[in-house]
């Protein structure tokens, strides 16, 4: 059971290093090209980390279970959004909500923070994620082609407005 969501920490890096691998190794193995040997990597966790932008939620045992990053963008002069980033889940407590209890958390922390607006994106072939975001009432808005991670095709661009 997840007993708490916050900013990741210094000391969690091993942990979430662990999470990353699984989740890279779940995605492989459901044919999601959209992580790779490079990205993310344990250099992304710990700049988030430094950053403030890192954050998890943490079962009964303080496990960290589900991990995502956010960056505040500012769109227009009235337009606040997160861009949500690098969302990973345990494998073993895959399909059981924790991707949209997280989404549903920062959504909470932007709405404290008068953040306006949630973006992310997803693989095409991340079936699982696009039907979070169907779940937790974002809007796909487009698609885009990342020259840098040509294997990983096609993404879909997400957005929800708060």
């Amino acid at each position: 059971m997840i007993v708490s969501f916050g900013k990741a920490r210094d000391e969690d890096i091993l942990q979430l290093n662990r999470l990353l691998l699984a989740s890279k190794n779940f995605m492989f193995k459901q044919g999601i090209t959209q992580w790779n040997t490079h990205y993310p990597s344990e250099e992304n966790i710990k700049t988030d980390i430094f950053k403030g932008k890192l954050y998890v939620l943490r079962d009964e045992a303080s496990k960290i279970q589900c991990a995502g990053s956010i960056t505040l963008v500012n769109e227009s002069e009235t337009i606040k959004a997160y861009q949500l980033q690098r969302i990973m889940t345990n494998p073993l407590e895959s399909g059981k909500g924790l991707a949209s209890r997280l989404i549903q958390e920062m959504e909470e922390l932007a709405k404290l923070n008068k953040v306006n607006k949630l973006n992310s994106s997803t693989s095409k072939k991340n079936i699982m994620m696009q039907k979070t975001f169907k779940k937790n009432n974002f809007v796909k808005i487009g698609e885009f082609f990342d020259p840098t991670r040509e294997v990983a095709g096609v993404f879909f661009k997400y957005h929800k407005f708060l």
